[in-house]
């Protein structure tokens, strides 16, 4: 729960008293070490990365069955997995985690469309940096995804840190911070010859 104001039960004392109460926290850095090695879609991470308060969005005021949860989240990209194209799985996506987190999730994968060239960047190729924080935010969970999910080698390492030069070192941080929580690809950063410090 994420406060003790937001408890879901109110148990009779006696019967709480048979009971082991624990309380849990979503975790945003927690949830994308899971999510980054687990396949999640990078929209999710993204959008996650972008707005943390969306991955636990629970109100006991309101009569909502569907929320936000880490677990709807992931039932969330279950369905991505098997019709990438958002617009015709919203009302599922709606069914996991509420119409309002869904509409605004929908709004942001909308980004997508401004994102430049991931194989270019990777390639040493001359791509100009996205200016709009929630693209930028796109732009750092798919540029792990794709290197967890493929693998990067050393040149396409170097070639990465170069372009980062350009970049806004906020999200240098964050794109690092999250790559390395795999460790395939922290294995491959341990291997480069030198620190490279990048971004401005």
């Amino acid at each position: 729960f994420p406060s003790h104001d937001n408890r879901c039960i109110d148990f009779d004392k006696a019967l709480a008293n048979r009971l082991c109460h624990i309380e849990i926290y979503a975790d945003v850095d927690d949830w994308k070490r899971w999510a980054i090695n687990s396949g999640i879609d990078s929209r999710i991470i993204g959008f996650i990365n972008w707005k943390n308060d969306a991955l636990f969005k629970f109100d006991p005021t309101t009569d909502d069955l569907a929320y936000a949860t880490p677990r709807s989240w992931s039932m969330v990209n279950s369905f991505l997995t098997k019709i990438p194209d958002l617009s015709k799985c919203f009302n599922l996506i709606a069914g996991c985690i509420g119409v309002g987190n869904a509409t605004e999730f929908k709004s942001y994968t909308d980004v997508y469309k401004d994102l430049p060239n991931i194989d270019d960047i990777f390639a040493g190729k001359k791509v100009e940096a996205p200016k709009s924080p929630d693209v930028n935010y796109a732009l750092s969970s798919s540029l792990v995804s794709r290197a967890v999910r493929d693998g990067i080698t050393k040149k396409q390492f170097g070639n990465l840190f170069t372009w980062m030069n350009d970049w806004s070192v906020e999200f240098c941080t964050i794109m690092i911070k999250d790559m390395v929580q795999n460790p395939k690809v922290f294995s491959t950063i341990g291997k480069l010859p030198e620190p490279i410090v990048t971004g401005k």
